[in-house]
């Protein structure tokens, strides 16, 4: 019914799907692939934060020269006009 057939491959029985030429995964082997699987989307995740956290701290560090550009601005404007009036 379901097209598999059932061998013996390294002294373990396993379901061969001769359409694909492929051995299903035994139970041991999926849980593996999960583990692992869930271990790339965490490193993927922490990956994300890091640069999010990157991110922020570029954005801050932008509004923070910005906000200095523009001190250095008012008081250069200040010495100038303090200049002026000598």
């Amino acid at each position: 019914v379901l097209g598999l057939e059932l061998c013996v491959l390294e002294g373990e029985l396993r379901f061969h799907d001769p359409a694909s030429g492929e051995f299903l995964r035994t139970a041991r082997e999926s849980h593996v692939r999960a583990r692992e699987a869930d271990a790339e989307r965490q490193r993927a995740d922490a990956e994300q934060q890091r640069a999010a956290a990157e991110r922020e701290r570029a954005n801050r560090e932008h509004a923070a020269r910005q906000a200095a550009d523009m001190r250095v601005a008012a008081l250069e404007a200040q010495l100038r006009a303090l200049r002026q009036s000598d």
